[in-house]
């Protein structure tokens, strides 16, 4: 708005501000007459030192105005590499928890494993297989080798049968003949020779 005013106020003369100036003054004066006459009597004329002062004065609020945005994009910047900074530390943070996460599952499983050998272990001592080839077998049972396993189940099942008829065949009483040279009669059958 303020141009606008300024257009209308002033006229622009080049030959008045060329070298050797002095030219003729009184047309510049009376150009600027004729439009004061036309523009309206009420306003103000504008002077150069007038101009200036509003050139200076507008001059010194955009270099406070460059000034005020030049601290808040500091302002900005310094929040922009504080978030950055703080985000990469996140980051950081969430690797680092995901690398525990993953430890403390691998550790777990580490455990579960290990109970589930106890446990199989366990069970196949029981079942008569000696601690060596109890341990094999738990082994190929959590690694999912079911021939192993049941090889080994069969095998025990096999000594222990051939071990069992072994200790009846050694416990087993002497077969009763009828040539019994011993002295003694069978009671039962002097009973009925008696008669």
């Amino acid at each position: 708005m303020r141009k606008n005013v300024l257009e209308t106020k002033i006229p622009y003369k080049l030959q008045f501000f060329a070298e050797g100036g002095e030219q003729d003054t009184s047309q510049a004066e009376g150009g600027e007459q004729n439009q004061d006459d036309g523009a309206g009597q009420g306003e103000q004329e504008i002077t150069v030192e007038s101009v200036m002062a509003d050139l200076k004065a507008e001059r010194a609020a955009r270099a406070k105005d460059k000034a005020a945005l030049d601290n808040a994009l500091k302002k900005v910047g310094d929040l922009t590499k504080t978030v950055r900074s703080m985000q990469t530390a996140e980051e950081q943070e969430a690797e680092a928890k995901m690398e525990q996460a993953e430890q403390h599952a691998e550790y777990v499983k580490g455990l579960e494993n290990k109970l589930a050998l106890i446990e199989a272990r366990s069970r196949y001592t029981s079942m008569g297989m000696d601690s060596e080839t109890a341990e094999a077998t738990a082994k190929a049972e959590l690694e999912g080798d079911k021939d192993t396993v049941t090889s080994n189940i069969k095998k025990t099942t096999e000594f222990i049968v051939k071990q069992k008829e072994a200790e009846w065949l050694k416990n087993r009483p002497a077969p009763q003949g009828g040539n019994d040279d011993d002295s003694k009669k069978d009671p039962f059958l002097e009973g009925f020779n008696s008669k």
